[in-house]
């Protein structure tokens, strides 16, 4: 048949690719210590930060919002103008539920976000 070459090569290949990738599962996972961290993963087993990877949206970030320097007609000086601090988003704490992505069979953990989602 014409295709069989095709058809093989696909298969050889698909084969190859399989074997060079570790599937991915989509697990969930409780705080339960954040210094050092450690996750359980679906009330199974710990995982110790040294397997976590964390995305931005678990690490604390905090910033100014405005910083502004202007000239002040009335007093006739520059004037500085900066908010307090607004925290974006805040770190783990004991008993958030996240949910992660387990890879490279098991032995790492992508914690993707907090299971609460946004405040």
């Amino acid at each position: 048949m014409p295709g069989e070459k095709l058809v093989d090569a696909m298969m050889k290949a698909a084969a190859a690719q399989g074997a060079r990738e570790t599937p991915t599962d989509f697990v969930y996972g409780t705080v339960i210590s954040v210094s050092p961290l450690r996750i359980e993963v679906e009330g199974k087993f710990p995982v110790d930060e040294g397997n976590l990877i964390l995305s931005c949206l678990v690490k604390p970030f905090v910033t100014t919002l405005l910083n502004h320097r202007h000239f002040c007609e009335r007093c006739g000086d520059f004037v500085d103008i900066q908010l307090d601090p607004v925290m974006v988003w805040r770190g783990l704490a004991i008993g958030d539920r996240v949910r992660m992505l387990q890879c490279n069979s098991g032995q790492k953990f992508y914690v993707l976000e907090r299971d609460e989602g946004l405040p």
